[in-house]
């Protein structure tokens, strides 16, 4: 069984390699910048293999975390997979193959080198060709005949797999992979200094941040999310954190086709979505005044959130380590920490609504474009619909557009308390008292609309007449607190 080395590392040979010289990036005018060896070669099945197993058994699925997107099954990796079954000796002309980094990288004797991985930065591994990698795995896999090869669907199920079948990988490895004829194209990168460099600190940072640059461009010809770039340069750091706290960052899909296996089913863009709330309230130029968007735009959220980090860059406000951005700024971060309670009030909200429509005279369930579980025996629904983050069951799905008018209003609750931002009564005891008030207000609109989602969603009078309605209701509360304390 192949067993990883202490030292993280593996030794794989190349057919026909070239050694370029390293590369100098950034600032030509700094004498201590970051220099990129780079070699270009062929790997054969065997080699691949030994690649494939370094990676899998020393970073598991972190080996994709430097790559902007997760692979998974699709027409591009059966189109590879029939090319290494039906002409396997063409492979090496119609691949672009692989490109990974290496902390380092030693030339030996016979076209051999050994590789590093880790000991300069967490962001060695597959930069690029992460579809080829996962193909070229399942075929191997699919070649020693495990039994849930036909369930192998993703990068995570294949990783799985492969590590549960190691004793299988080892013996194909001595026998039958040496009758593969397929050569895969790879790309090695790797910078040229070590912990005895008088900067070494300064260039282990530069060669983290070469992993973004280089990526990027590799990448510059596939559709990425705005989403998957600004994880993939560490914006989203902070709020990964928050999000853990509250156990809600594991639900949330950060990178394209990254639902570890189905667990996580929050798209980032809805996250960042409501975080722009608490945040156009500190950062109002940034964000903007009107947060229509976070329903009608959900893409140019991410921009958005995208611009908030790169400002508290320029004021100093962030610290970056290992290509994630912190922010350090105990009142920025506090706006932050107060994404998971309108969280927790979208999916109040979303519970609630319905019921408390009906309750201020309303009729929700006969509403055309809204479904329904269990009210009658022609229920619309065969399963009870679920929040969009908490994952309770409720009677209702409908659409969102409902339901982000009254929570950017709620906006309104949040005040400066000096050190951090913080609000003026928790959102959920505000809403118990004051939803029926305002569904009052958004159903005058909802009729003026002819309940049409799109029409009520995008009315900024409705975000604007929601927003009076409840900083009215924050003077009412300061006006109360005022006359206690003079009590």
């Amino acid at each position: 069984m192949y067993k990883p080395s202490s030292s993280d590392s593996v030794i794989i040979q190349l057919k026909e390699y070239q050694e370029f010289k390293g590369h100098k990036t950034q600032d030509p005018t700094d004498s201590y910048d970051l220099k990129i060896k780079r070699i270009i070669g062929f790997m054969d099945a065997v080699n691949f293999i030994k690649f494939f197993n370094f990676f899998a058994h020393n970073k598991g699925a972190k080996a994709l975390d430097s790559n902007p997107r997760k692979p998974k099954e699709s027409s591009v990796t059966k189109d590879i997979t029939k090319t290494l079954e039906e002409d396997p000796e063409a492979f090496m002309l119609r691949s672009k193959g692989i490109l990974f980094s290496v902390s380092d990288c030693e030339p030996l004797e016979r076209s051999r080198f050994r590789l590093e991985i880790g000991s300069l930065s967490d962001r060695d591994g597959i930069l690029d060709g992460g579809h080829n990698t996962y193909a070229i795995a399942k075929f191997i896999l699919d070649k020693i005949s495990i039994p849930a090869i036909a369930k192998v669907r993703n990068f995570e199920s294949l990783l799985k797999e492969w590590l549960d079948h190691s004793a299988d990988i080892e013996e194909f490895l001595k026998t039958d992979a040496l009758r593969l004829k397929f050569l895969v194209p790879v790309d090695i990168i790797y910078p040229d200094f070590d912990e005895t460099h008088q900067n070494f600190e300064r260039l282990k940072t530069e060669w983290t941040d070469a992993h973004h640059e280089i990526t990027n461009a590799r990448n510059n010809n596939v559709q990425l999310t705005n989403t998957t770039k600004a994880d993939h340069k560490g914006y989203y750091s902070s709020l990964k954190n928050i999000l853990k706290g509250r156990k809600l960052e594991s639900n949330v899909i950060w990178k394209t086709n990254d639902t570890d296996g189905g667990k996580r089913t929050i798209a980032a863009q809805d996250v960042l979505a409501i975080a722009l709330i608490p945040l156009s309230v500190v950062y109002p130029k940034v964000v903007g005044d009107s947060l229509v968007i976070i329903y009608s735009g959900k893409s140019q959220c991410a921009k958005r959130y995208e611009t908030v980090i790169e400002t508290l860059k320029e004021e100093g406000k962030t610290e970056e380590r290992e290509g994630e951005i912190s922010i350090t700024d105990q009142k920025a971060l506090s706006a932050l920490e107060l994404v998971p309670e309108f969280i927790r009030a979208y999916d109040y909200l979303q519970l609630n609504f319905p019921e408390v429509y009906n309750k201020v005279g309303g009729s929700f369930g006969r509403i055309s474009s809204v479904e329904h579980y269990g009210l009658t025996d022609n229920s619309t629904l065969k399963k009870p619909p679920k929040t969009k983050f908490l994952n309770k069951e409720g009677t209702y799905k409908y659409s969102d557009a409902y339901i982000y008018p009254i929570l950017s209003a709620l906006r309104s609750l949040v005040e400066d308390k000096g050190d951090v931002w913080g609000l003026v009564r928790p959102l959920e005891d505000y809403l118990k008292e004051q939803l029926p008030t305002l569904i009052r207000t958004t159903k005058s609109f909802l009729t003026a609309h002819s309940f049409v989602p799109d029409r009520v969603g995008k009315d900024a009078g409705l975000y604007s007449t929601l927003s009076d309605n409840v900083r009215k209701d924050v003077e009412i509360l300061n006006l109360k607190e005022n006359q206690k304390t003079l009590i």
